[in-house]
């Protein structure tokens, strides 16, 4: 109906705002989703995201049959493969279910009227009048009868919804390199002279992972989790022919306080080289010989983020999902999938109050209650596989039994007594 209020306002086009708006329209309950970025593709969002039992099960109930099968032909059988620093391979398996997040969200937005360029400001609850008025950087105000911060680690939403949030001190940074030219005789060594594997995570013993990922084009640059388009096509215009280009994910935990974080690209590339040298003779070859400074793709290292518990928080009209209240570290690959499960929780609720006539203050109270549970039991899960790689340095006897208790791990995978699912 012309000029009626819309029911729902979403703050955020990523996975979980737009798993939810899908979910709406199904349901014709109105709303209207506003993403902060300019377009579409305005900002990298390329980078692969396995899905695990919970995306796919949130995907398959939230959408229609049809947008569904075309997410299932996106799926790219991929090999999870770990090694030690000597390049000795402790683990490897399967995993399907792996799609390119930026071919996931377009999918996801035909048919949703995202707006772009709507970078949220602040908002105002009004319980007299039954609404939210959300008023955005260009100036403009919209309304609605309940909003949802769909918006991310650095949510807007959560700002004036829990101003007392925090994030927790992971002390845990990363450093990206893409580095062209690198030479067969590296690449064989790393990925055991198969061409097909394409992806290597190695575990050192000065809390310390390095991942390798080779390619040959922006897009699976991309695909792997590079951030800098404008890097990403110099090295690859560097790359000479019959050499390969391979992206380094460095990741690292400082030594003690008197570590300092470095705040140039030949410090960080030092920080590398000098935790590196009991590592294989050709990744210390590819650090010393092949990688320059100018081959990284920040002059910081990216320090990675995960929320402080949340027991509860106040029901209202304003409410929350995904990264924008339990973002969590990257190491058990969950923060999508369980932002897609929260969005789908979240649709239920709201179909209980403007289709089965619930309150807004029952619906969304048992929603909050169920995923702040669910939310930082994934954050606790996802932080406990962080601190297995970075907690301590290994010394001999510690990494003679980690290897050998990945290794057995790896036997019964492959035997069937240990399932994956």
């Amino acid at each position: 109906m012309e000029g009626e209020k819309i029911k729902v306002l979403i703050i955020g086009g990523g996975l979980g705002g737009l798993v939810l708006a899908n979910i709406l329209k199904s349901e014709n309950i109105s709303f209207k989703i506003y993403e902060r970025d300019t377009s579409e593709k305005s900002r990298i969002q390329g980078y692969l995201i396995g899905l695990n039992k919970i995306g796919i099960e949130a995907l398959k109930s939230s959408l229609s049959e049809e947008k569904f099968k075309i997410i299932q032909n996106l799926f790219k059988e991929g090999e999870f493969a770990v090694a030690d620093r000597n390049l000795e391979i402790l683990l490897k398996f399967k995993s399907g279910g792996t799609v390119n997040r930026s071919e996931l969200r377009s999918i996801l937005m035909e048919g949703i009227d995202v707006e772009f360029g709507k970078k949220l400001r602040s908002y105002v609850e009004d319980e007299e009048n039954g609404e939210v008025t959300a008023t955005f950087e260009d100036g403009t105000i919209e309304k609605g009868e309940i909003l949802i911060g769909a918006d991310g680690v650095r949510s807007t939403v959560r700002k004036f919804k829990l101003p007392d949030f925090k994030f927790a001190d992971v002390n845990v940074f990363r450093i990206q390199a893409l580095v062209p030219n690198v030479t067969k005789d590296i690449i064989d060594a790393i990925f055991n002279g198969d061409e097909n594997s394409t992806i290597l995570k190695t575990l050192g013993n000065f809390k310390n992972t390095i991942i390798f990922g080779r390619t040959k084009n922006i897009e699976h640059a991309i695909s792997l989790g590079v951030e800098d388009v404008e890097n990403i096509e110099q090295v690859i215009e560097e790359n000479q022919h019959h050499s390969e280009i391979l992206l380094i994910s460095y990741e690292w935990r400082p030594k003690d306080s008197n570590d300092p974080i470095p705040t140039t690209r030949q410090d960080l590339l030092n920080i590398i080289r000098r935790d590196t040298t009991n590592y294989h003779p050709m990744v210390y070859k590819l650090i010393n010989d092949i990688v320059k400074p100018e081959h990284l793709l920040d002059s910081k290292a990216t320090p990675l983020t995960q929320a402080s518990p949340v027991l509860n928080f106040k029901t209202s009209r304003v409410s929350l999902l995904g990264d924008s209240i339990h973002a969590m570290t990257s190491h058990a690959g969950m923060g999508g999938n369980t932002s897609m499960k929260d969005a789908l929780e979240l649709g239920n609720a709201l179909k209980k109050i403007y289709i089965n006539n619930f309150s807004i203050h029952e619906s969304l109270s048992s929603y909050e209650k169920e995923m702040l549970c669910r939310g930082f039991k994934a954050v606790d899960f996802s932080r406990a596989s962080t601190e297995r790689m970075h907690a301590n340095e290994v010394g001999w006897f510690g990494e003679k039994f980690r290897n050998t208790f990945m290794k057995l791990f790896y036997h019964l995978i492959v035997l069937g007594i240990v399932k994956l699912e």
